[in-house]
Order: C-alpha cells, then structure tokens, then sequence
C-alpha cells in the first residue's frame, strides 16, 4: 500500500479540518483492506481444509472479535486431521488444542469398549466387520495453516496494491 500525505495549514483551522476528514477516510479504506485482506486468507485456509478432508467434513469461515476463524466440524473430525492406531499424527501443530490426548491408542484407552479387540490392548480394533491398525491422517486444518503461511504475502500484495 502506497504512502499517504495529507497537505494542511496548521494555521488554517478549515484545513486542518479537511486534512482530519481526509486522514478518516483514508483510515477507513485501509481497515476495510485489513478486512478483505484477512477474509480472503480464511477463506484460502477454508478451502484448502475442506479439500484435503475431500467432502467429509464441513469447513466454515466464522468473524470473531480479531479476525475470522476456520472451523472444521464433523462427527469423525479428530480420526479424520490426526489419524488413529499405527499412524496417529501426534506432531500436527493442532494436537495439542483439541482437548483430547493425541497419540496411538489414546481413543480406546479412553473409550473402552466390550467385547474385545481394542488398539490400545490389541494393536488393531475391528469396525463394520473389517480389521484395523491405523486411520491415515489427513491433516487438512494444518495443511491449510501451512498454505496460508505460504501464501498470505501474495494476497495481501494484491489487497494492499
């Protein structure tokens, strides 16, 4: 974004005025370009995510006071970003904020179920009549950290220009 400058006559209290008038618009614009600019690398992150979770899991743009959220919801989203058994990613720069313990295992020690088998026992669980050892992660919400880090420099070239 190119310099501003606002020419006055401190001496003139009508041009000071207009000077001051001058200086809120220009203000406003860049905060609107802040929006737009921070709107546009949510969104960014926002597609990104719902692509690597390929449909399953709905991915959402949400303001908050800041700024604006990427929010991914979805009855499976945990197994779906970190994985579970043999490859649990425990390393996602997420795991730590889910509220829950990330790491092999951790879902059946928790959640112990009847009858056997159990991964955090058994090292393999069966669901819909098929054996298990391990849900590839997808890591969509940090792949979409990782493109927006990549990226926000362009965007906000083409916002601020």
């Amino acid at each position: 974004m190119g310099r501003v400058v606002v020419p006055f006559d401190p001496m003139d209290p009508a041009s000071v005025r207009r000077a001051e008038r001058r200086y809120e618009r220009e203000l406003l614009k860049f905060e609107r370009k802040v929006d737009q600019f921070l709107a546009e690398i949510a969104e960014l992150g926002r597609s990104t995510a719902e692509s690597g979770y390929g449909g399953m899991i709905t991915v959402t743009v949400e303001p908050i006071s800041n700024g604006y959220a990427i929010n991914a919801a979805g009855e499976d989203i945990i197994f779906l970003e970190f994985g579970a058994g043999d490859s649990v990613n425990s390393g996602n720069i997420f795991a730590g904020q889910t509220g829950v313990d990330v790491r092999p295992g951790s879902y059946s020690e928790q959640n112990p179920r009847q009858p056997r088998p159990s991964y955090h026992i058994d090292g393999f669980w069966i669901f819909g009549n098929t054996i298990y050892t391990q849900v590839r992660p997808r890591n969509a919400m940090q792949g979409a950290w990782d493109t927006v880090l990549q990226q926000w420099r362009d965007v906000a070239e083409r916002v601020f220009s």
